[in-house]
């Protein structure tokens, strides 16, 4: 997070996951329970809010198809770029890649002349219970200022609601596998409603299960639910739980005691669960990596998130261990303490992975393209600074950081991340003859320096097709839009004082 830093750091103060000020007690509960039967996600749907599981589903059938005619970035270095290539899709996986490949008779094409064909993006770290407030901030109030005073008054369906308009963004905008930082796990019926947002929207990631906001720091999240979600996850089908795997999404060694820490750590290592926690952006909230190592907590299953107060010693235990950095390169821009463009170029030319993330879309525009070009334009060499002797990063670089760096950070490299044979299609189609992109040339660069998400024309997660000719398919886009603004509206008459809605803003969708 990059503002709204508090004075208070007592230890004693409640404290959220950035090391911030505030909230109650998440009470201990039966996540998942026993009654009913498993739903495709492998929860009970007596857990789930009523109004959220008669939401419909309705995503598009995986099938058999060839993409024909794109320029194939592949991101495998063992395929490399195919100028005019083609790509045969059966049942979500990728069977083949070549150029002028023989399908069987009867097969749909899609026509991919003019079109760049890459890997969907996979973005490493979002905040997505919070979307719903992205036009709340004012020059007065921030992120941190706005999301402390509003975090209690979301109920379960303004989660699913804010979570299917993160996702339907996301899709949109090419993004096809994401990390949900879910940092407000207020109660079971919360939860539910999240992984069920996962699964009706069609988006592959991880669901990071965390604690209550601003939950005391000398109280531990609660494991005993964190537990229960694990054994219903672990009970789902193969394919589900491909698709929608089970993280822990921690507060932090600053955020916490050291005891708690230890506790939710032995947890989530216990579990064999992907970890995912904020190394920092102020000296208050900041983490020792040898701390880390020292306990045997440096593995490649963590990804820390902002870590711009990194030392040398840090970037080289970082990338030793194989330990992720999750870079949300515009809201690092906020941050006080250090220049994140030189915290960046250092943690690249360290080893370190360097993945990409949006944090929350209060924060960061939903648009990979937007965050590549600000990442390259990052990587560039200062003079009179300390990185005035590394190399600039380059075009290709950050089109991994956005795709196969990602996918290995969050552990799905061998499923996504490149176009390769035997992996799952989450492939993306992006225009190059719009205004923006034409006239054609250098393809990293275009992708880089000139593509935005507007030149998304086909998206295809997991073998569907869920965007086509530039409009999304399976989704109720209006829907999704008019039951944000009515749990926007919600929360906000509910929270009351600066947030009640001025007539204004109504607005009937």
């Amino acid at each position: 997070m990059a503002d709204d830093h508090p004075t208070d750091h007592d230890f004693a103060a409640l404290r959220d996951v950035c090391g911030e000020v505030f909230r109650p007690r998440l009470t201990r509960r039966n996540l998942f329970g026993a009654a009913g039967a498993l739903a495709a996600t492998g929860l009970s749907g007596d857990f789930i809010p009523e109004a959220v599981a008669l939401t419909p589903t309705a995503l598009p059938l995986r099938g058999e198809f060839v993409i024909r005619n794109a320029y194939v970035l592949s991101v495998d270095p063992a395929i490399g770029d195919l100028p005019r290539g083609d790509i045969h899709v059966r049942d979500g996986d990728i069977v083949a890649i070549g150029p002028s490949l023989g399908t069987p008779p009867g097969t749909m094409e899609i026509d991919a002349a003019r079109m760049i064909a890459m890997p969907g993006f996979v973005e490493t770290h979002w905040h997505c219970w919070n979307s719903l407030q992205r036009n709340w901030l004012t020059p007065e109030a921030g992120y941190m200022a706005t999301k402390n005073a509003t975090a209690k008054f979301y109920t379960p369906i303004d989660f699913y609601n804010s979570d299917r308009l993160a996702f339907a963004e996301a899709i949109n905008a090419g993004i096809t596998t994401t990390y949900n930082y879910a940092h407000n796990v207020i109660s079971a019926e919360h939860a539910a409603a999240e992984l069920k947002a996962h699964t009706d929207s069609g988006i592959r990631g991880i669901y990071g299960y965390g604690c209550a906001d601003l939950l005391p720091a000398a109280q531990a999240m609660d494991v005993a639910s964190l537990r229960q979600a694990h054994k219903v996850w672990e009970a789902g089908v193969a394919r589900d739980r491909e698709l929608v795997r089970l993280g822990v999404s921690l507060r932090g060694p600053r955020s916490t005691t050291p005891d708690v820490f230890d506790e939710e750590m032995k947890t989530a290592k216990d579990l064999g669960l992907p970890i995912i926690f904020h190394g920092g952006q102020s000296p208050q909230s900041t983490v020792s990596t040898e701390a880390l190592k020292a306990k045997g907590y440096l593995t490649p299953d963590l990804t820390l998130v902002h870590f711009v107060l990194a030392t040398q010693a840090d970037r080289d235990n970082l990338a030793a261990a194989g330990v992720s950095l999750s870079y949300t390169v515009h809201g690092e821009l906020r941050v006080r303490a250090r220049d994140p463009a030189e915290q960046f170029l250092h943690m690249v030319a360290g080893g370190v992975n360097v993945c990409l993330s949006f944090d929350g879309n209060s924060i960061s525009p939903v648009d990979m393209f937007s965050s590549m070009c600000l990442a390259w334009d990052m990587g560039a060499p200062k003079d009179g600074k300390s990185t005035e002797k590394l190399t600039a990063v380059d075009f290709r670089q950050v089109i991994n950081m956005a795709t196969i760096n990602g996918a290995k950070a969050m552990g799905y490299d061998k499923l996504v991340g490149t176009l390769t044979p035997g992996k799952r299609a989450d492939i993306i189609l992006v225009r190059a003859d719009d205004l923006n992109m034409a006239p054609f040339g250098n393809v990293d660069c275009a992708l880089v320096r000139s593509a935005n998400a507007s030149n998304v024309d086909t998206v295809i997660a997991d073998g569907r097709i869920m965007k086509r000719g530039g409009k999304l398919v399976g989704v109720d886009q209006q829907g999704v839009i008019r039951a944000a603004a009515a749990s926007a509206l919600a929360i906000r008459q509910r929270a009351g004082g600066r947030f009640t809605p001025k007539e204004t803003e109504r607005r009937d969708y």
